[in-house]
């Protein structure tokens, strides 16, 4: 055996010892630590730590989706605005077919200003389309449908209407009214406008 090999062979013998010398100590040490689990103040600190962030993300999860629906109802507003503007430019209105639909649903009458700074000093007169203590989506589908046939008539683009289920959710956050700006007894012109309870 040369003095190499000889050499080598001493270091791999005491990195062995070594090795198992720590490996026995550990197992010592390990197997002499007392068993210990949670005590019941710990579970239940753990339960309510638990509890809490569950619920600040459902909260979140809430404001999330009901900022959302603003962003939605702030495009369909401008959306139907610029529908209204672009059918007084084409010559025609939908104030004869929502005159009607709010004579034939005098309970969705809501408040009357007698000169709305808002509306160039017109009369208006608000209706209640949809309210989260009632949601539903029925007239406001209506309005558009109204609009949207119109608008196609004169060769314009449609106003873009969120899917049923979409629209149906939209409304349990927001009030949707029809604002109609009235000079004299003449429908001069229809807003929509959205809010939070």
């Amino acid at each position: 055996m040369t003095l190499h090999a000889l050499i080598l062979w001493s270091f791999l013998c005491s990195a062995t010892r070594c090795c198992n010398k720590w490996y026995n100590t550990y197992n010592r040490h390990v197997l002499n630590l007392p068993k210990k689990g949670f005590t019941l103040v710990e579970l239940l600190a753990c339960i309510i730590v638990v509890v809490i962030l569950c619920a600040a993300v459902v909260v979140r999860l809430g404001e999330v989706r009901t900022s959302a629906f603003i962003a939605d109802s702030s495009r369909l507003e401008r959306e139907f605005s610029r529908g209204v503007e672009d059918l007084v430019t084409a010559g025609d209105s939908i104030n004869g077919a929502l005159q009607g639909m709010v004579s034939a649903n005098p309970a969705m009458q809501g408040p009357t200003v007698a000169a709305n700074p808002l509306c160039m000093g017109l009369q208006t007169v608000t209706w209640h389309l949809s309210s989260t203590a009632a949601p539903t989506p029925v007239a406001l589908n209506q309005v558009l449908s109204i609009l949207n046939t119109h608008l196609v008539t004169h060769g314009y683009g449609a106003v873009l209407i969120p899917d049923p289920a979409q629209l149906a959710k939209m409304m349990k956050s927001l009030n949707a009214d029809a604002v109609l700006a009235y000079n004299g007894v003449q429908l001069q012109t229809v807003t929509l406008q959205f809010s939070t309870p």
